[in-house]
């Protein structure tokens, strides 16, 4: 009997092995053309230069996002600012295959390694930036934590010394108690002043027998600072909304336009603007949030939900492809070509 892993292997395998049949057959370019008025818009976070990855849709390698870009670039794929492409969305200017990079974020990786692909290559990007860390030179310590859980050999994680709601032990083998665990621990360093979470966070790191230096000497986990979102922004990027807070779930109206808010006051202090474009944290969103957006001055939002965009498409839940270092380049380009599109709308893919 195969287990949950090798299943999800041998799928992975045949879809692989299909994709690459349908390449042959020049289905790929049928599907291009089928789908050459859908706006594609692609999703990034972070770029790194290791290899290790345990979170590869979080921390993609430079060189693969090179490699994307180039392939972009060489099967002529217009590549055009979200603004242009909205307005393009609403009149029917857009250009055939038109396609938009967005990034997610504002990790320092994205500054360091992806930013001078960009340039190189004259492409423009926009990218979605969290506030609330502006200031505080420590890491994003939810996703240090996460990463560290995820990463390590240890089956349970404990920590005595700390409150009784996040001692544990946490069984980190069990996806729901990884979950409750990072919840938890997060949620207890909202109320902590900036040095009490990396030492939080250091805490965590040990426990669980990982080297907190050589996670600290690596700095993906810290975001830009108020410098490199300027000098992004100069190189003629995008700057845009995406919350002060970062937070998975805004059950009212208040707090979420509160964090829109802040969030717009932070980044206009830095960059020009205007600031119409909006990407829900973590993808979360719900569709009573619709009118709290457009209250906020919101033109446009988008989701991690894989489809092309149309004129009729609801301009506050535009498709994103969620790229990853786990994505092959067979998916990418199955992507991009329209396949995987035209496979969902038959609920294939």
């Amino acid at each position: 009997m195969l287990n949950s892993k090798h299943l999800q292997r041998v799928r992975r395998l045949i879809k692989l092995t299909l994709l690459h049949a349908l390449k042959v057959t020049g289905l790929f370019s049928i599907c291009r053309w089928g789908t050459r008025s859908g706006l594609r818009i692609l999703c990034y976070h972070g770029t790194t230069d290791h290899a290790d990855l345990v979170k590869p849709k979080l921390f993609m390698q430079a060189r693969t996002f090179e490699q994307r870009m180039r392939f972009l670039k060489k099967r002529g794929f217009p590549i055009v600012p979200l603004d242009l492409a909205f307005e393009g969305l609403g009149n029917g200017t857009l250009p055939k295959h038109a396609t938009v990079i967005t990034i997610d974020d504002g990790s320092q990786g994205t500054y360091r390694y992806a930013l001078p692909i960009l340039e190189e290559l004259g492409i423009p990007a926009t990218l979605y930036v969290t506030t609330s860390h502006l200031g505080m030179d420590i890491a994003n310590i939810e996703t240090l934590m996460e990463y560290a859980m995820r990463g390590s050999s240890a089956a349970t994680l404990e920590l005595p010394d700390l409150p009784k709601a996040i001692a544990g032990p946490w069984d980190l083998k069990n996806e729901r108690a990884l979950n409750q665990a990072l919840e938890a621990l997060v949620s207890y360093s909202e109320s902590l002043e900036p040095a009490g979470r990396a030492a939080l966070a250091r805490t965590v790191v040990e426990r669980l027998g990982l080297d907190w230096h050589a996670f600290e000497a690596r700095k993906m986990f810290y975001m830009m600072d108020e410098g490199q979102i300027r000098a992004f922004a100069a190189a003629g990027m995008d700057i845009q909304l995406h919350t002060h807070h970062h937070r998975r779930q805004y059950q009212d109206e208040a707090t979420f336009k509160d964090d829109i808010a802040e969030n717009r006051h932070a980044l206009s202090a830095l960059v020009p603007g205007p600031f119409h474009h909006f990407s829900y944290p973590y993808g979360s969103y719900a569709s009573r949030q619709f009118p709290w957006l457009e209250a906020a001055d919101v033109k446009s939002a988008t989701t991690c939900k894989s489809y092309f965009n149309y004129a009729d498409t609801p301009r506050y839940e535009l498709g994103r492809f969620l790229d990853g270092e786990d994505v092959s380049q067979i998916e990418f380009e199955a992507e991009l070509s329209g396949v995987l599109e035209v496979l969902r709308r038959l609920r294939i893919a």
